[in-house]
């Protein structure tokens, strides 16, 4: 990546700005300019920030410079998985989702049993078939696959029939490969692509490598579409294949390609009911220190009272009391330690304001708190924010954030919460990443300081204005 000082110097051509005028302009001498160009000296950071606040550039001067300035500063890899965060994370509050697919199947001749792919264009229009034959013909559909989400077309299929057909709740094993170096943003990669399917509610499952792929590359068929009926083994890169339907073919690769998922690390995990989900909640617990969160919604449940919890937890829950009793001593724990930072949006306060929904608990759980408690709890963030609580807002402007989604990174882990399907009965889904431990996290770390750096919060008297304003809204 070109240094701070050729892009600095490049951006300033570009707007056709003179030096002399430029250099008055930011109040910087010429001779630490031609420096600063030269990368003999560092541009002090304030400074870099009261430049591209100034709107001297246009946008996307002002982000080449934040890219080339940061770049330097966190180092060239470290930035590039930071910067992937950034633009996953935007991607994803923009995303729409692939239209479903509906419509007849394609028609084409007759496949034999061993049927040789050898263009893309046949090979998508032969996965369609593959899934459309088990997705229409099967009462409880299955489908396994390792194809890399690098596969956009193929992606984006799956997807969309799963999405279809999501009614029928078929099985899908989708296993993708992560490295244990974390070296590159391939992991990232796999962890964003994957949310939108963790929102059908489907386990996926990781294969960890030290090489970053799991199947040899120059392979002649380095993937694989498993059905009750069919095989497809293909090259997606190539846009070649393999399709197989003789039962016994088919019946002795799917055994085993299932025998393969007990060496493989969930990368997703949904809780069945309750009583899973209480037990997530005490890992989370043992597991409080050093955590940091990004969410549209904060866990506001860390401010309520056991007086609180008894009046919205639904009368019928099971093991009601336990539950209550683990809840509490979890949200204890939290409230007591906002050492790291906790980053927000100002538009899931205003849905909690109007709603009364807690992010960490459906409806089958707990009821939605009535206005008077929505109020308490929100004056409640608002006093801990002022006694130094680090829980902040987003500018949305500057970082677009995707709704149902909550990054919480510990230790040695990290946790991908979110709400995974719509309707009273939604639960929170919890999905993480443990292939790399130390270096998905310090890449979150990062992305937090980052985030910091470049102020794309709200001054903390403008968040406790806001939270003000709206406790006094809901009484």
């Amino acid at each position: 990546m070109e240094s701070f000082g050729a892009v600095f110097r490049r951006c300033i051509e570009e707007r056709g700005l003179p030096t002399a005028q430029f250099s008055k302009e930011i109040d910087l001498n010429r001779g630490m300019l031609y420096n600063i160009w030269n990368s003999k000296k560092q541009l002090p950071e304030e400074r870099l920030q009261a430049i591209l606040n100034r709107q001297l550039f246009l946008p996307e001067q002002n982000e080449r410079l934040r890219e080339a300035y940061y770049s330097e500063i966190y180092g060239a890899e470290a930035f590039e998985r930071l910067n992937y965060i950034k633009k996953a994370l935007a991607r994803l509050a923009h995303e729409i989702p692939p239209s479903p697919m509906f419509g007849r199947l394609p028609s084409y001749a007759p496949m034999s049993p061993r049927e040789i792919v050898t263009n893309e264009g046949a090979l998508m229009e032969v996965l369609y078939f593959v899934l459309r034959m088990e997705l229409d013909g099967c009462e409880s559909p299955r489908i396994e696959t390792n194809y890399p989400f690098s596969a956009t077309e193929i992606d984006n299929l799956t997807y969309a029939m799963l999405y279809q057909y999501r009614d029928k709740s078929p099985s899908f094993y989708h296993s993708v490969t992560f490295e244990t170096s974390g070296r590159s943003v391939l992991n990232l990669q796999n962890i964003f692509s994957a949310i939108r399917f963790f929102r059908l509610r489907y386990n996926l499952y990781g294969v960890v490598s030290d090489y970053g792929s799991y199947v040899p590359p120059d392979a002649l068929y380095t993937c694989y579409f498993i059905t009750s009926r069919h095989v497809l083994l293909f090259h997606p890169a190539r846009g070649t294949g393999l399709l197989l339907t003789q039962p016994e073919i088919v019946q002795t690769i799917a055994l085993n390609a299932a025998q393969m998922h007990s060496s493989h690390i969930h990368v997703a995990q949904f809780p069945k009911d309750e009583m899973e989900l209480q037990q997530m909640f005490s890992q989370k617990a043992l597991l409080r220190h050093n955590c940091g969160e990004f969410s549209v919604l904060p866990c506001l449940g860390v401010f309520t009272d056991r007086g609180m919890l008894d009046e919205i937890m639904n009368p019928d829950l099971p093991a009601r009391n336990a539950f209550i009793d683990v809840l509490h001593g979890l949200y204890q724990s939290l409230r007591s330690d906002f050492s790291a930072p906790h980053f927000h949006t100002a538009r899931g306060l205003e849905e909690f304001a109007r709603t009364g929904k807690f992010q960490e608990m459906s409806r089958r759980i707990a009821s939605p708190a009535p206005p008077a408690m929505r109020g308490e709890l929100l004056r409640r963030l608002r006093e801990a924010i002022e006694n130094g609580a680090k829980v902040l807002l987003i500018d949305e402007r500057a970082l677009p954030f995707p709704s149902g989604l909550s990054l919480e990174y510990f230790d040695n882990f990290l946790f991908i919460a979110g709400c995974v399907s719509e309707g009273d009965d939604a639960f929170t889904g919890e999905f993480f990443k443990v292939a790399d431990r130390q270096t998905t996290v310090q890449d979150f770390n990062n992305f937090m300081d980052y985030v910091l750096r470049n102020r794309f919060v709200y001054p903390k008297e403008w968040t406790l204005n806001f939270l003000e304003e709206l406790a006094a809204k809901c009484g």
